[in-house]
């Protein structure tokens, strides 16, 4: 695997607390009642992604997760999607 120098890097954006609670409560609530089929969450950790994919439950108007994808994404809904994860963030790394 190919190195990439630091100057080279894209900057890792930074995610505050008020953010991350947005994104994992406040859209996931406000999505599901507005009826939104499908939510996916992506997060990272140096460069690490990690993508949580939920599927909306109709009766209830909430979502139930249906994975979480590390090394790679393999998803029927909304689309039929295989993406290694690996191999798209692998020459960001150290």
């Amino acid at each position: 695997m190919t190195t990439i120098p630091d100057w080279m890097r894209p900057p890792q954006p930074e995610i505050t607390p008020e953010s991350a609670y947005r994104d994992r409560t406040v859209k996931l609530r406000k999505y599901a009642e507005a009826g939104i089929p499908n939510y996916w969450r992506i997060e990272h950790e140096e460069w690490e992604p990690e993508i949580h994919t939920y599927e909306l439950d109709e009766p209830t108007r909430m979502y139930a997760p249906t994975g979480i994808h590390r090394d790679e994404l393999h998803a029927t809904k909304p689309f039929t999607i295989r993406l290694d994860l690996e191999r798209l963030v692998g020459d960001y790394r150290s």
